[in-house]
């Protein structure tokens, strides 16, 4: 069973989130991501690996007046979904251990005229994941969607993983997951969405 959303946060009636059938607030749609998936079999099919070719992406525009944060955002993924969020009008806090690789990327987005900022943050700290998001309400005012990036793979075998690699893999990958999960939560409760 799925509650009723409302497709649009500008739709007649978004201000009054839909019931599900408890009477519980159904969570509101802010935006839809269409992604659409196709394998493509090289012509020779000579043992080549099949491309993935991916189409879709969230319209310029779908976010404007909304506020992310993205861990991890200096490189990599973390990169490409701050200036995915950014393209769609999202103010977007790029958080990284490497402050000054968040600085950077935040440094080349604000060039291309988005709407960007920059913190460090060690999300396995408690106290600096607050700082994170006490950064992003003091720059943008609010704080509407969470991409909880972070993380690092040591690609060792498993029978030659170290215990500290093992353990600082859990700590950031698992750990820092759910403190930032914890509280943008309690935020995002807090404003009813």
């Amino acid at each position: 069973h799925h509650p009723p959303r409302h497709p649009d946060p500008g739709a007649p009636g978004a201000d009054q989130p839909a019931a599900d059938a408890d009477g519980r607030a159904a969570p509101r749609a802010l935006a839809t991501y269409d992604c659409k998936v196709q394998m493509r079999q090289p012509a020779d099919n000579a043992g080549h690996r099949a491309q993935v070719i991916r189409t879709g992406g969230l319209s310029h525009g779908v976010l404007d007046g909304r506020a992310a944060i993205v861990t991890g955002g200096a490189q990599g993924l973390g990169r490409g979904f701050a200036k995915a969020l950014a393209g769609a009008g999202a103010s977007v806090m790029i958080a990284d251990l490497n402050g000054d690789g968040a600085a950077t990327t935040a440094a080349e987005l604000a060039d291309a005229g988005f709407s960007v900022a920059s913190v460090q943050a060690d999300v396995t700290d408690p106290d600096a994941i607050d700082h994170m998001i006490a950064s992003t309400l003091e720059t943008f005012g609010d704080l509407h969607i969470a991409i909880n990036n972070a993380g690092i793979n040591f690609n060792s075998a498993a029978e030659d993983t170290a215990i500290d690699e093992w353990d600082a893999t859990f700590d950031l990958n698992l750990r820092g997951l759910f403190l930032c999960c914890q509280a943008e939560g309690r935020h995002m409760i807090t404003r009813g969405y």
